[in-house]
């Protein structure tokens, strides 16, 4: 993956986050945001002399966001497992 591909995933790797805990949307909305914004800032390369729209780039932002919150969803899955179970014995 090139310098600029790996921009584009960690800094939606980040955005992911930002937004899962900065907004009360459903994941399917924060995805349709964070692609929303993607496609926008293409759109807007696509049309100034020193940039050039990417799909690779979209991609590799999506990319980002998905391993955010499949690892979100992990550490979630994990965390009900272990320590909500734990409660559930002690009571």
């Amino acid at each position: 993956m090139p310098n600029d591909k790996i921009s584009h995933y960690l800094a939606f790797f980040a955005l992911a986050l930002l937004i899962s805990h900065g907004l009360l949307l459903k994941i399917r909305y924060q995805l349709v945001l964070l692609g929303s914004y993607g496609l926008l800032i293409e759109w807007v390369q696509s049309y100034l002399p020193y940039r050039t729209a990417s799909i690779a780039d979209f991609a590799a932002d999506m990319a980002g966001a998905l391993t955010y919150y499949l690892i979100a969803a992990i550490i979630s899955l994990i965390y009900r497992h272990f320590f909500q179970q734990e409660t559930n014995h002690a009571s």
